[in-house]
């Protein structure tokens, strides 16, 4: 059976080799504490928590200070004096400003509902990055755990064709065979190991792809356990999950947008208040006298003094159509969303049903390659008598050594593939 060759009966290079055994669930909590994973996690999210925490204070009055330092030269008119000067005027104005909006047709409100669906939406891009890295460190995860497996069969046919050159040493002392079937076995132990050479080379090729997702040493060895595998399926989901919570969300800010642009042609309400004073020095302490001294700094500031309150209604009138272009764009892409959705449902419905078939034909095959992996290997072992009784030749053996342990392969191939797909599919 094959699990005479699968179970290692020696110290095999992954004992010698690896530190530590890690489950497919550790790898995943490295990936999510990677500093490449929570770059795709924060980064996005902190800027939509930013953006939502400060459109808060989009409500609050805003106050501005202004100040002005000049001169006029010349014929100019003096905005503080209101006369005519045709002598040199220096005059300064300071002052403070404030407004806030006490109607916009709801836009605050809009605009909150807005910054809340883009932050679903960069919740669910967050989920679907670590999906998408869940799927890979899945794939590599179960091809280490198979490129285990094959160096391991590498080493067990290595061992075989060692055991199998004793054997041959004894039947050349009987006469059964000649010294050639020696030398083939001495070369088959050779090819397999170059075999077992690109084996090695492909598996830390892999196990570095899944150090550099994982946020690890490069350099690090691990050993890999795939029957800590199976009960964590259902940690990754189909791409198109995702992608329809994200349509869901488009067509409701679609629907959000709608509102904010009915918003724009509603009137809309403000309250100004301003306080302020000016200084010029054509402000005279006799107005009818232009040869009289200026008034003085102190009392132009108090005599200059300002306070004024105010509301500012604007009623959108006329806009070129720029309303009515919007809402049918947006009718457009309501369509374009709506069909979207249908034909991600679809798709992610004929995944389910290829993955469902999928499995199924990997389950029937590994029966079947299990039947033959049996049948070949009694074949073998009854070949292997014949062969020691000198009743067939070398290449016959051999043959049907190849046979078996191809399928042996393919079985391991088959298997593991299984796991994957059930992975992989959410299940």
């Amino acid at each position: 059976m094959k699990g005479k060759l699968v179970v290692v009966a020696l110290v095999s290079w992954f004992h010698v080799t690896a530190q530590d055994t890690l489950s497919l669930n550790d790898c995943f909590q490295k990936v999510e504490q990677s500093r490449y994973s929570l770059m795709l996690q924060n980064a996005d999210a902190a800027r939509s928590k930013v953006n939502l925490k400060f459109h808060q204070l989009s409500m609050l009055p805003t106050l501005s200070a202004f100040g002005n330092v000049g001169a006029g030269f010349g014929r100019v008119l003096d905005n503080v004096s209101n006369q005519f000067s045709t002598s040199q005027v220096n005059f300064q104005s300071f002052g403070l400003n404030a407004s806030t909006t006490l109607f916009n047709g709801l836009s605050f409100f809009n605009e909150k509902s807005e910054l809340l669906l883009i932050d679903d939406r960069v919740e669910i891009n967050k989920r679907q990055s670590l999906n998408s890295l869940y799927v890979d460190v899945t794939s590599l995860y179960v091809d280490l755990c198979m490129k285990q497996s094959e160096i391991e069969l590498s080493e067990q046919r290595i061992q075989h064709y060692e055991d199998l050159l004793a054997t041959q040493r004894h039947l050349i002392a009987a006469g059964s065979i000649t010294q050639v079937d020696t030398l083939r076995s001495e070369n088959l132990v050779l090819k397999e190991k170059v075999g077992r050479i690109r084996l090695v080379e492909q598996y830390r090729s892999a196990e570095l792809r899944l150090n550099a997702l994982m946020g690890v040493d490069l350099e690090s060895k691990h050993t890999y356990d795939i029957s800590r595998v199976t009960h964590l399926a259902g940690r990754v989901a189909y791409d198109e999950v995702y992608l329809m919570k994200l349509n869901a969300v488009e067509l409701k800010l679609l629907e959000v947008k709608a509102k904010r642009d009915k918003s724009s042609v509603m009137p809309s309400l403000r309250l100004d208040a301003a306080l302020g004073t000016r200084y010029s020095t054509a402000l005279k302490m006799d107005v009818f006298d232009p040869q009289s001294p200026p008034m003085a700094y102190r009392d132009q500031l108090d005599l200059n003094l300002y306070q004024n309150v105010g509301f500012q209604l604007s009623v959108p009138i006329f806009n070129r159509g720029e309303y009515l272009k919007k809402r049918k764009l947006q009718e457009i892409k309501e369509d374009e969303l709506k069909l979207k959705e249908d034909f991600l449902e679809m798709n992610f419905q004929r995944k389910k049903k290829e993955m469902d078939l999928l499995k199924q034909s990997l389950s029937n095959q590994m029966i079947e390659l299990g039947k033959s992996v049996d049948n070949l290997e009694h074949i073998y072992m009854v070949t292997m008598e014949l062969y020691s009784n000198g009743k067939i030749t070398f290449s016959e053996l051999q043959d049907v050594f190849v046979e078996w342990q191809s399928e042996l392969l393919k079985l391991e191939s088959v298997r593991y593939e299984s796991i994957r797909v059930a992975l992989v599919s959410g299940d």
